[in-house]
């Protein structure tokens, strides 16, 4: 499978979680130990290997930095990063690595779509990594769950391959066309609004030169995605 260029291999590890309905959920910020603050500990502490207590502050380190035993389960796999955010590789690889499956989130504390502090960059910067990441304009896919199906309340959009199978049943739901990712947000509410949802998730995929944005309350990477190639229960992430 083709990794983004330049990647330290890595993987991202999180303990098994009780799926926590997050509508109106606090951000992670002094919640670090908190189960559905994982992903924003690791984003906190497991990206930069400088720090001098690393190995003692980070859950699941990156491979070659810490004395413990590395494998894909108990280390973080990061593709690309900057100041403010971070791709990751998910855990669903370690047992499934035919379907490939990224994590863009937010290295500050920002609980998902719901959240007003939510980056515009983040969909760009997302879709930046889905070529690299070895799946097609075609095939890419974003999706960023709604608060009553994740477990996470640190904002993580999932880069994944598109079911074709599943792309009839996709462009029935609710989608406005855009043609600049940073819009992303603003479409999403105002068609969640105009759709009468209170709370959404979204899902991103390239449709000629422009990008469909859809809007459902739904388990949305299960939905529309690979992710059921790898006979695995339903999860809520």
């Amino acid at each position: 499978m083709k990794r983004p260029s330049g990647t330290v291999a890595l993987a991202l590890f999180l303990s098994a979680l009780a799926a926590v309905p997050a509508a109106g959920a606090e951000k992670c910020s002094g919640r670090e130990g908190d189960p559905d603050c994982a992903l924003y500990l690791i984003a906190r502490q497991c990206i930069d290997t400088s720090a001098p207590d690393y190995c003692s502050a980070c859950p699941t380190p990156r491979s070659g930095y810490c004395p413990q035993p590395a494998t894909c389960d108990t280390t973080t796999e990061v593709w690309t990063g900057t100041s403010h955010l971070v791709v990751l590789r998910d855990r669903t690889m370690c047992s499934c690595p035919q379907v490939t499956h990224g994590l863009a989130l937010p290295t500050g504390a920002v609980t998902g779509v719901e959240d007003p502090d939510r980056p515009a960059a983040i969909w760009k910067f997302a879709w930046g990594v889905t070529d690299p990441a070895g799946i097609t304009e075609k095939r890419a896919v974003l999706v960023a769950n709604p608060p009553g199906h994740r477990s996470q309340n640190q904002l993580h959009i999932h880069i994944l391959p598109l079911d074709p199978s599943k792309v009839a049943a996709l462009e029935a739901t609710p989608v406005e066309e855009v043609s600049d990712l940073l819009t992303v947000w603003a479409k999403a509410d105002a068609l969640a609004a105009s759709s009468g949802l209170k709370t959404f998730g979204i899902v991103v995929h390239k449709a000629g030169a422009a990008w469909h944005v859809h809007v459902a309350d739904a388990l949305l990477t299960d939905a529309y995605t690979l992710l059921s190639d790898c006979s695995k229960p339903a999860r809520k992430r």
